[in-house]
């Protein structure tokens, strides 16, 4: 399967959500604060995260997303991720930090999304027979790390695997590895980052939302 061709169709949306704990911009080339305005809002809720679920739109055309974060101090980095259906259709959730996530990491220079998925979820999750299925869309969040400012995008794939058992990754903090029926995924959003609620209810129609998660 010709993974970069499925990829390019879907890899820049109509609009990209940029998310600061649980309130985020949207960039898209309909309407919105310019971009000089955009960016000052991030670098407010950067020193102090906004009140509950903020939404604000900047005109940009989302193909010129990454090229101007470099302008506006930021740097860019690329991750991608796993979203694997597990037997009977349950979808695996790791436990780290304190929250439930998805399994994902840093791609190393030059390596494309889709290796970088299957890696990690083989490294984070000990699961080693996945294979993707599709492109599920990218999540963006930024962040202050040791002074600098971050704006991660993280790519995702729709994976499937028969292996009914995982183990975690202890030395990355993974406390859990849990196979969790898709009707039963929405209670676990309250321990959960808002990105990944988003991410998970586009996915799979059948996930309803029954709260908000942590910021």
């Amino acid at each position: 399967m010709n993974f970069s061709k499925k990829i390019s169709s879907v890899d820049m949306p109509q609009e990209i959500k940029l998310f600061v704990g649980r309130s985020h911009l949207v960039f898209s080339d309909a309407y919105g604060l310019t971009p000089e305005e955009g960016f000052q809002v991030l670098e407010s809720w950067l020193r102090k995260p906004a009140g509950k679920d903020h939404i604000v739109r900047v005109k940009l055309d989302p193909e010129e997303f990454p090229s101007i974060l470099e302008q506006y101090g930021f740097r860019y980095s690329r991750a991608a991720g796993g979203l694997i259906l597990g037997p009977g259709s349950g979808l695996w959730l790791i436990r780290r930090w304190g929250f439930w996530d998805l399994p994902k990491g840093k791609c190393e220079p030059n390596e494309p999304d889709n290796v970088c998925a299957l890696r990690e979820v083989a490294e984070e999750c000990n699961i080693r027979d996945a294979t993707i299925d599709r492109f599920a869309g990218n999540t963006y969040h930024a962040f202050v790390m040791q002074k600098e400012k971050f704006v991660k995008r993280t790519a995702w794939f729709l994976m499937r695997s028969s292996q009914d058992w995982a183990l975690p990754q202890v030395e990355e903090d993974i406390e859990e590895v849990r196979l969790v029926p898709l009707s039963e995924v929405s209670d676990y959003f309250p321990e959960m980052h808002l990105t990944l609620q988003y991410l998970l209810k586009e996915t799979f129609p059948e996930i309803q939302a029954k709260s908000v998660g942590p910021s």
